[in-house]
């Protein structure tokens, strides 16, 4: 399973990475949070069972260490192939 640290994102944002972002919202799909701490996401439908295939889960974290973060889990499928195809850059860290 992909991740995607929406803090990572947030932190240096710039029109590629909200465009991305966008995209993946668009075949998005939430976890069973609170609806408040999904912020911007909370009218997505919620997540059912095979959404590996079609979606991207957008995922709250942290709440038992009074931290909120929501993370996109890109799944196997079209969520993946989209984040594939908007990479611009890397840079490998050893």
């Amino acid at each position: 399973m992909k991740f995607m640290k929406m803090e990572k994102c947030f932190t240096k944002i710039d029109l590629e990475t909200l465009k991305s972002i966008e995209k993946l919202v668009k075949m998005g799909v939430r976890n069973d949070s609170e609806e408040k701490r999904m912020l911007n996401f909370s009218k997505m439908d919620r997540v059912k069972k095979g959404w590996t295939t079609n979606n991207a889960l957008f995922k709250t974290e942290g709440g038992n260490y009074n931290i909120e973060q929501v993370n996109i889990e890109l799944g196997k499928g079209k969520a993946l192939e989209t984040f594939n195809e908007n990479i611009i850059n890397f840079e490998i860290i050893k």
